[in-house]
């Protein structure tokens, strides 16, 4: 079964486990070189649970894609960055449209008025996903920066939002009287 909603910062652990399982050219991508799995584990216990929303795409209880969302200081500041990673079985399903698209309602929704994603020159999918919300490019040496202004929220930006939630919540709650799904015997 799948659930997509924002983890509660008590859940970032599963973020960290997503983001050990990314394989080793998406982690490349993700992190804009090498890094290793400790780096990484850094920077999931080490976000601001303040600052930093997180929409997961759980798929029977794992995370197997996700758009962390994290404001910039000082508090009140309007301005985000923005990274999606989806694991390599789950690439070129549209999740990590549809989860940019989730976080980029809660960014409006929250008064943020501009986000910036940066990504390798070669990362073409995280280019290609900022080229269909409209973000503006900048090629900087080898990376390449994308900034996706935002509109003030309205009463369509704010009912899309509770639909999100509303469905996060009504799969959640079947997932756990579904049975997960067991590996065939050999």
């Amino acid at each position: 079964m799948r659930v997509i909603r924002t983890l509660l910062p008590t859940e970032f652990g599963l973020l960290k486990d997503h983001l050990l399982r990314l394989a080793p050219e998406d982690r490349y991508l993700r992190f804009t070189g090498l890094c290793d799995d400790a780096t990484v584990a850094r920077h999931a216990e080490g976000l601001d649970k303040f600052r930093a929303v997180v929409v997961a795409w759980i798929e029977d209880g794992e995370l197997r894609g996700a758009a962390e969302l994290l404001r910039f200081d000082p508090p009140g500041a309007t301005h985000a960055e923005l990274a999606v990673t989806v694991e390599k079985d789950w690439q070129d399903k549209g999740i990590g449209t549809e989860l940019l698209r989730r976080a980029l309602t809660i960014a409006r929704n929250r008064g943020l008025d501009q986000i910036f994603m940066i990504c390798l020159a070669e990362n073409s999918r995280m280019r290609h996903l900022a080229e269909k919300f409209r973000g503006r490019m900048i090629v900087l040496d080898r990376e390449v920066g994308a900034t996706v202004d935002l509109i003030a929220p309205d009463g369509l930006s704010l009912w899309q939002e509770a639909m999100d939630v509303g469905h996060a919540a009504i799969g959640s709650a079947f997932e756990q009287w579904t049975p997960r799904r067991r590996p065939k015997a050999v």
